[in-house]
């Protein structure tokens, strides 16, 4: 009879093994679906403008990803560490397209999404290359002697130099329109953080502090934060929404439809949970929150191929109007500063963020 068992058993083994591998499938299934049905119930807790605290981690906060946006509203570089300046990260939007004295962003001219900016190994050049184009570099800091110019940028105007005519040459046949690229001078410029986000952090500010507080060509801010959890319930409630209307799946969203400077790892964070960061700590750099990030049409861009509302589904707005509304403004990621004093600091990807303040009704004024 043993024998006979053990025979059985070797003429089945492959089955044996398949059974074995279905179990540990349906397990990983199982411990996904908990996962993804707690975050959806975080989610929805959060649609009271209203976020409980936090439970014990498991697993510390870390730095997912620290990305970079050279040139204003085109695409993003992934680096492993980057320093503080003045103005938020090292290289990030330093450099602008404008048309007619104004800036250019995918908002109007998605193909922007298609133009990869880089940073020579030495630091000393802006590389920019283009499907069809070839490369062309640009030195960067190289505004001595240069003559300033005034450009408009939303309600501000700042003083930047021009690069030249060649490169304006490269993007203007690149985009079919008119583009020229200008830079940051930086004996010159001089944006300051808007009032009511110094106010935040700040209570009865002196002109002396808000001078304290500059940003560069970003649209409202030094740093914006969002984590991968908020991503994968965006996801989420787009599939649904999707399947509610009977539509074809699409895509997925991700981080380059939101252009974040850091992305947080989406383990033991819960959606939208950097919403209620009053004030945090990363390695030795202090980051305070101010203000959340309104979102526009520039999300609706597909980064892979430079077009607007590929799907005509308006999405992720479509979605984003039903949950993250609030005062009129579709909200998602949150926008911080930091201290001057701390010029210089670097931040790694695998960094551990320690937040030292919260807020668990952030939406509130």
């Amino acid at each position: 009879m043993s024998a006979n068992f053990f025979d059985f058993v070797q003429a089945n083994i492959k089955y044996f093994i398949g059974a074995g591998i279905l179990a540990l499938n349906i397990v990983s299934f199982y411990n996904y679906y908990l996962n993804k049905n707690n975050n959806n119930n975080i989610a929805n807790n959060n649609n009271n403008n209203t976020l409980g605290d936090s439970s014990p981690r498991d697993h510390p906060l870390r730095i997912k990803k620290i990305i970079i946006y050279p040139i204003k509203s085109c695409k993003g570089i992934e680096v492993r560490s980057c320093k503080i300046d003045k103005y938020g990260f090292e290289n990030d939007r330093r450099f602008m397209l404008i048309h007619q004295g104004r800036f250019m962003s995918q908002r109007t001219t998605p193909k922007m999404a298609l133009i990869e900016p880089d940073i020579s190994e030495d630091g000393q050049y802006l590389i920019i290359n283009a499907k069809g184009q070839n490369e062309i570099r640009v030195k960067i800091g190289d505004t001595n002697d240069k003559e300033i110019i005034k450009v408009g940028i939303w309600k501000d105007t700042v003083d930047v130099v021009d690069c030249g005519e060649e490169v304006a040459k490269w993007l203007t046949k690149f985009l079919e329109t008119e583009a020229r690229l200008v830079t940051i001078a930086p004996n010159e410029y001089h944006r300051k953080v808007p009032e009511d986000y110094v106010d935040h952090i700040i209570e009865k500010p002196t002109d002396s502090d808000r001078e304290n507080y500059q940003f560069a060509l970003c649209d409202t801010s030094q740093v914006m934060i969002l984590s991968e959890s908020s991503i994968d319930d965006i996801n989420i409630h787009i599939d649904a929404t999707r399947k509610e209307k009977k539509e074809k799946p699409r895509d997925h969203v991700t981080f380059e439809n939101f252009r974040p400077n850091i992305l947080v790892s989406g383990y033991d964070c819960a959606p939208f949970e950097e919403d209620r960061w009053e004030q945090i700590r990363i390695s030795g750099l202090l980051l305070s929150r101010v203000a959340f990030t309104p979102r526009c049409k520039l999300t609706t861009v597909q980064p892979q191929s430079g077009i607007l509302n590929p799907y005509d589904d308006n999405e992720p707005l479509r979605t984003l109007e039903t949950y993250r509304k609030f005062d009129g403004k579709l909200l998602f990621g949150a926008l911080f500063v930091h201290e001057q004093d701390q010029n210089g600091e670097e931040l790694f990807v695998g960094n551990i963020i320690d937040v030292l303040k919260v807020n668990n009704k952030p939406y509130e004024k």
